[in-house]
């Protein structure tokens, strides 16, 4: 009996330990009932709960996650058949969550089961509507710190598109755009036959619907507001007849019959360009009101035209921005110090007409648009010509034409083959000219020269010369280099290139005496700036290779953003300019290959800096200067751009 007691005993003790485990568990499972929306969970992470709705009804099987600014995606989900979300988030990591694409993605609209949805991005801070197709710098939180600690509960809401009709279409139309309050290019329209037109679906936000005409018609603009799940109507003005520009050139009483170049600029930005006619008459149509300058007989820059997505287009209500006139990289005046000859210093050349000597006009485009007759009395240019004998039949000759006082080559002409006769115009006339010939056969190193000297006149002034000295060498070493190449003069005059050997030695013939700028380009190295160098014998000189490349590197952000695409530039003051772009999308930017020196970013080459390519934000651009150094990488660190949305 005594045996059976204690198997009894054992077995009631068994029993109750089996409760108070039972017990035990009940007090976990009520305690995980219990729980808050945000949970502490082993290996560091917080989960964040919540529901995602568009008109207060569930949105299943949407994308939700949790990005970091430095990491990008750090967790993500989709949502249940009723709308909502579990999601385990690294609990010492600062972000966002939202629903639908990422707060760093190009596009804000997703598709999600045949529906269109704009993104959702909720921070530290709750902003309604919670939907937003950008991050505007809502403050970045810990899971636990996301709504203020509250469940998360996302208000989408759909895309809306813009519709209307163009007075205008057909031929008459270089474009129909929806733009972004900075003028920047969102979407291309389509016109059909009668001009109506129809949106893509965009976010919701202020646009401006913008008809880019043929001349004589000017651009214009309408302000259109776009709401969620919704079509909006805009009626657009018929374009208005621009203003033109009109004039003849006249030299010597008469109307010019050579064509001549005339820019138009405005603020010193070129605007467009044209030629005179055999007549002598230019015109410019389509042209705003304002105040213009008209520089005759000066080729443009090669800068071009505004392409039709930069066309400044006046937008109702907003202070129109400035649509950049992209500039040319200007080569700077060389100088240098030469023993037994001072310094030389020589202007970068300009092309100029060959018959008239360039001047400026100002031309008032009034309010009330019309013509605007604008002619020119021209002076005839001074001109030098006469022939060059000595060469040989059917040797090609080169004579230039080099100002006394900074002995720098301006003009350049070719001579005949057959007769050598040669004539140089675009001179200043009354102003005395040395003038060179320069035999040019295949090997330079045989080339002969002559030399002369006039007084340019309008008429002509006759400078015969007969090729009888040998022409001048330039030679020397490239300090360090193994290889590279001299190029000594200007394109536009006279010009002679020379490969250095193994060990940097060079020589340049074919040269008549005059003062050169020379650039140097040696392997691992930029090209040299240009310096001057003043050659009356042929002389040695030892050159200097240019700079190592310098490296910039940059994250382009909005208040911890990655900014997936950026497209702008910065300039240093002697001219040298770099393109940002990014390679990836994330805002990050490495540019290699760069000029040394002082860089200021360029504001307005940032227009149109725009992350999200189906919504009305932009981006106010970059300011101020950074450094970047020889042979070295310059990470200037975030460039935090502000996102405007109206």
């Amino acid at each position: 009996m005594s045996g059976n007691g204690t198997i009894r005993a054992r077995f009631r003790s068994r029993r109750i330990f089996d409760l108070v485990a039972m017990l035990s568990i009940g007090l976990v499972i009520v305690a995980a009932a219990l729980v808050p929306a945000i949970t502490a969970n082993v290996g560091g992470t917080d989960t964040i709960r919540g529901v995602v709705t568009v008109s207060a009804k569930p949105v299943p099987f949407i994308t939700v996650g949790f990005w970091s600014p430095q990491n990008g995606v750090r967790a993500s989900t989709t949502t249940d058949s009723n709308g909502r979300f579990t999601l385990d988030v690294p609990s010492t990591v600062d972000g966002y969550a939202y629903a639908g694409t990422a707060p760093d993605s190009y596009q804000a609209i997703a598709d999600v089961g045949g529906r269109l949805l704009v993104r959702g991005i909720i921070g530290g801070t709750v902003a309604k509507p919670v939907s937003t197709p950008l991050y505007q710098g809502w403050p970045a939180a810990t899971a636990k710190g996301l709504a203020g600690g509250k469940d998360l509960h996302f208000l989408l809401q759909g895309p809306g598109r813009v519709s209307g009709t163009s007075p205008l279409h057909g031929s008459a139309v270089r474009a129909a755009q929806l733009r972004r309050l900075d003028g920047s290019v969102a979407q291309t329209l389509h016109l059909d036959s009668a001009g109506r037109f129809t949106s893509q679906p965009v976010a919701p936000g202020t646009y401006a619907v913008a008809v880019v005409p043929k001349a004589p018609y000017l651009a214009e603009a309408v302000q259109a507001v776009v709401k969620g799940d919704a079509t909006s109507s805009v009626t657009l003005p018929r374009p208005g007849r621009g203003g033109t520009i009109r004039g003849v050139l006249i030299a010597n009483g008469k109307p010019v019959t050579e064509s001549v170049p005339v820019i138009l600029s405005k603020d010193g930005a070129q605007v467009a360009t044209t030629t005179s006619g055999s007549t002598g008459v230019y015109t410019f149509g389509a042209v705003p009101s304002g105040t213009y300058q008209l520089s005759i007989g000066r080729y443009p820059d090669g800068a071009g035209q505004r392409s039709v997505a930069a066309e400044p287009v006046p937008i109702p209500g907003r202070t129109a921005s400035p649509t950049p006139t992209p500039t040319p990289t200007s080569t700077p005046s060389p100088t240098t110090s030469v023993a037994g000859q001072g310094t030389v210093t020589l202007q970068p050349l300009e092309r100029t007409s060959e018959h008239y000597i360039p001047t400026t006009e100002q031309a008032y485009v009034p309010d009330v648009l019309g013509v605007v007759e604008v002619d020119a009395a021209l002076q005839s240019a001074g001109r030098i010509d006469g022939t060059v004998t000595g060469a040989g039949a059917g040797t090609p000759v080169q004579v230039v034409a080099e100002d006394l006082a900074s002995r720098q080559v301006l003009r350049s002409a070719a001579a005949d083959p057959s007769t050598g006769r040669y004539s140089i115009g675009g001179l200043m006339p009354g102003i005395e000219y040395r003038v060179y010939a320069v035999s040019r056969p295949s090997d330079l190193t045989g080339a002969t020269y002559a030399a002369g000297s006039g007084v340019a006149t309008q008429t002509g002034t006759t400078v015969d010369m007969v090729l009888d000295s040998p022409a001048l060498t330039l030679t020397g070493r490239i300090g360090g280099a193994s290889g590279g190449s001299v190029s000594v003069g200007d394109p536009t005059a006279l010009v002679r290139n020379s490969t250095a050997d193994s060990t940097g030695g060079f020589t340049v013939a074919g040269l008549v005496p005059a003062a050169y700028p020379i650039t140097v380009t040696a392997p691992g190295h930029l090209a040299s700036a240009p310096v001057a160098v003043d050659i009356t014998t042929s002389t040695d000189q030892n050159l200097s290779p240019g700079p190592k490349p310098a490296t910039y590197k940059a994250w382009f952000i909005s208040s911890g953003a990655g900014i997936p695409r950026v497209v702008g530039a910065a300039a240093t003051t002697d001219g040298a300019r770099m393109s940002i772009r990014p390679p990836g999308r994330d805002g990050n930017v490495t540019v290699h290959g760069l000029r040394p020196g002082g860089y200021a970013y360029d504001p307005e080459s940032f227009l149109g800096l725009v992350p999200c390519g189906d919504g009305p934000w932009w981006f106010a651009p970059p300011t101020g200067t950074f450094t970047l150094r020889d042979g070295a990488t310059t990470d200037v660190g975030p460039v935090v751009l502000h996102v405007r949305a109206k």
